[in-house]
């Protein structure tokens, strides 16, 4: 039997002998920050979605176990009560897709469920798309026409583009369509399209979604000196309070792996206003932790039994046990 299969067998049983039960009680102070991108209906054969009925069970999940929060509602009551809420849960969407609209809020509406939705604010001006979905999009077509792309060298070129300031890596990435004769479209196909200011309008006006800034343009924050990275962080800001006519108190790292971000950009983020930042790389939030660089949880795709273990602090307790 395959080891992943095995894994996935050891995880059931845990549940279904109760120990995710316990471990989640015992893990209860900690609140569990989780962290989605984009979805799409059941069926969808784009694996990097999140699948809508595989949604529903997220939040059932969480709504029978936990108490949800906005990011900044549990840092705001760490600040008032000196501890965060019991049992509690944020949940939070990265980029603003389109399919965020169409699929995920009506879901969330419905299990009366909160989210931070991270927004990439030049972008929605400018109708424009992710650069890492325009590289797909080459790779992509690249594969229908010519077997001279691997997945190896598609990973290559993504690392290498990522570690690109923002206008080398824009014409880097021209250059790579270019090589394989794909047109770049300049408004993105249906899969790739971000929420507008309209819909993000939308979003306030239900009470239930909080908007946080992503950056301007979605840069790797570490790359950037003092004067850029305050761009970012700042006229970010500005521009969601302008266009939405809310104050923005939450911000999400680009990326967001440690060394993705520096120490002088959680003090630009205190200085403009932001009660706190959430980072990418996995973990727990503890009191410990530093609220302008939250660890988040993924909330894994296709296999409900992994989200389970990570939600339930299983993870957690397994590396404790073992360190």
């Amino acid at each position: 039997m395959e080891v992943n299969k095995i894994k996935k067998i050891a995880r059931i049983a845990l549940k279904v002998f109760g120990i995710n039960s316990i471990i989640r009680n015992r893990t209860s102070h900690m609140p569990r920050i989780i962290m989605y991108h984009g979805f799409c209906k059941i069926g969808t054969k784009y694996m990097e979605c999140m699948p809508i009925d595989q949604f529903r069970k997220h939040l059932c999940y969480i709504k029978k176990n936990f108490s949800t929060f906005k990011v900044s509602e549990l840092v705001s009551a760490r600040k008032l009560n000196g501890f965060y809420p019991e049992k509690s849960v944020a949940v939070t969407i990265d980029d603003g897709y389109e399919d965020f609209y169409h699929f995920a809020l009506p879901l969330l509406q419905e299990y009366d469920i909160p989210a931070t939705i991270f927004v990439v604010t030049d972008l929605v001006e400018k109708n424009d798309w992710m650069w890492p979905d325009k590289f797909q999009y080459v790779m992509e077509c690249s594969r229908k026409a010519t077997n001279e792309i691997n997945s190896v060298k598609s990973k290559d070129l993504l690392t290498n583009l990522k570690n690109l300031p923002v206008n080398e890596r824009n014409n880097f990435l021209k250059d790579i369509a270019e090589q394989f004769a794909v047109t770049i479209p300049r408004e993105p196909p249906q899969k790739f399209k971000l929420m507008s200011w309209n819909q993000l309008y939308d979003l306030t006006k239900t009470g239930l979604m909080e908007i946080g800034s992503h950056s301007c343009t979605h840069p790797i924050m570490s790359h950037l000196n003092s004067q850029e990275s305050w761009y970012e962080i700042n006229q970010s800001k500005n521009k969601l309070r302008e266009k939405l006519d809310l104050d923005v108190t939450s911000f999400c790292y680009p990326n967001g792996q440690i060394g993705d971000y520096l120490d002088n950009q959680k003090e630009m983020l205190k200085k403009a206003g932001y009660l706190c930042g959430v980072a990418s790389h996995f973990g727990y939030v503890s009191n410990k932790s530093d609220t302008y660089s939250l660890p988040r949880i993924v909330g894994v795709k296709r296999d409900f039994s992994l989200f389970a273990k990570f939600i339930d602090g299983i993870d957690y307790f397994q590396k404790k046990v073992k360190s």
